[in-house]
């Protein structure tokens, strides 16, 4: 199953917009598993340092706060050239 980790700072302005397309991500897509979170140690390793950024299984996608519409066409994108991975876990949006 394919993780997409939402890297945020607690109490940032954009934080709500992040947790909101999190969850209209995860009806998108319900084989996929969305994390939204807050560890800046995770968030250094992976070389990321302005928030929120959108990571899939480790790579960076994008940072800031996509619009919904693009973001789902990224990552449909993406998790079809993945290895293993099914296209009908995803909706047809």
């Amino acid at each position: 199953m394919a993780v997409l980790e939402i890297f945020v700072h607690r109490g940032c302005l954009s934080e709500l917009s992040a947790f909101g397309l999190g969850d209209q991500i995860q009806e998108a897509f319900p084989g996929l598993q969305v994390r939204v979170v807050d560890d800046r140690e995770r968030a250094r390793t992976l070389g990321i340092v302005v928030l929120p950024a959108f990571v899939l299984d480790g790579n960076l996608l994008v940072v800031g706060v996509p619009r919904r519409e693009w973001l789902v066409r990224l990552l449909r994108d993406r998790m079809q050239h993945e290895p293993g991975s099914s296209s009908s876990e995803h909706s047809p949006l």
